[in-house]
């Protein structure tokens, strides 16, 4: 099989390959038409290349069906980013992911000699670097740094001005996935209940 824009491509390749064997006999590619389905081909790049591994360690995508790895360029990321919210640790794992990229031809032509971890690390270096992105845009919405409070935008939770010096804020834990506050006072008892 055989992608039909690189039919030319396969066409000179064998003729230099029965140039460089000495061979007298011309090479003759011939189109053969068939009933069995083709197998799946997704042309990458090199931002595509590890998306599309991800997803086709899921499962490759029938003959002429969408390739979701398009859509993963931007939903992983995003997702990543949600999950692990962070401006410091987000920018650590963007510059380095950056670094690669940019130091990608110089990394390319010695592959061979670097471990396997690396190896991993330098294939996903777009992965990397917009997972990287999307944390420290999370991370921002979430005031988040090395895992610090920074409160860049200001707080919009009215709770410390219901109480006043007469009352006194208790929080006991439930073994559901809730808070329950008591604010206690002399003659009144209120509950307020947050989701966590």
């Amino acid at each position: 099989w055989c992608p039909k824009l690189q039919l030319n491509e396969v066409d000179r390749a064998l003729k230099r390959g029965a140039q460089a064997a000495g061979s007298e006999a011309a090479p003759i590619l011939n189109t053969v038409t068939t009933r069995s389905t083709p197998p799946t081909y997704h042309r990458t790049n090199t931002l595509t290349k590890g998306y599309q591994a991800i997803i086709d360690a899921y499962g490759v995508a029938s003959y002429q069906e969408i390739n979701p790895a398009i859509f993963t360029i931007i939903t992983f990321p995003f997702l990543f980013g949600i999950m692990f919210g962070d401006i410091g640790h987000g920018l650590i794992m963007f510059l380095a992911g950056l670094y690669l990229v940019l130091k990608e031809n110089y990394f390319s032509k010695r592959l061979k000699s670097y471990e396997e971890i690396f190896l991993m690390m330098y294939h996903g270096r777009y992965i990397i670097m917009m997972n990287g992105l999307f944390a420290v845009y999370a991370g921002f919405l979430y005031n988040d740094i090395f895992s610090l409070s920074l409160n860049i935008f200001g707080s919009s939770c009215s709770l410390p001005t219901l109480l006043n010096t007469r009352r006194t804020l208790l929080t006991t834990s439930i073994p559901m996935p809730y808070t329950v506050w008591i604010l206690r006072d002399r003659n009144i008892q209120e509950t307020l209940i947050s989701l966590e």
